[in-house]
């Protein structure tokens, strides 16, 4: 969950093959090998978005499911900014966009963030934020 100093929500918009259209969504990635999760978070955020941050906050870690193995690791991002232009792999079509925190939270409520990692990372960082 990514957030500038203006209170603006930096969301994601990317195609999904599973949904067959372009959803919201935030930064993420896999962990490579020789990285742990809180360096991967600082390099995917810089390649798929351009921007960097002024402070990361860990908020917590996610089972993926019963059946699924793997971890979700969530994280605060402040003071982010823009400093560069994408370096998208070329399977990637990200388009970003700045969403004022009000507007988010509306897109939030109304279901219009797509994947359910998502959600979750942004009610934890919302809760964080004290603006639940």
């Amino acid at each position: 969950f990514a957030l500038t100093e203006k209170q603006e929500v930096l969301v994601a918009h990317e195609y999904f093959p599973a949904n067959q259209k372009r959803l919201v969504s935030f930064v993420g990635g896999i962990i490579d090998d020789g990285y742990d999760h809180r360096t991967t978070v600082e390099k995917e955020l810089l390649e798929e978005t351009g921007c960097r941050a002024g402070e990361f906050v860990y908020l917590g870690s996610l089972s993926r499911g019963k059946y699924n193995s793997g971890i979700m690791h969530s994280y605060l991002a402040t003071g982010v900014k823009k400093v560069q232009e994408q370096t998208l792999e070329p399977s990637e079509d990200i388009e970003i966009e700045f969403v004022p925190l009000p507007r988010f939270r509306g897109m939030l409520a109304r279901g219009e963030v797509g994947c359910v990692f998502e959600v979750a990372c942004a009610y934890q960082a919302l809760d964080y934020l004290g603006r639940l």
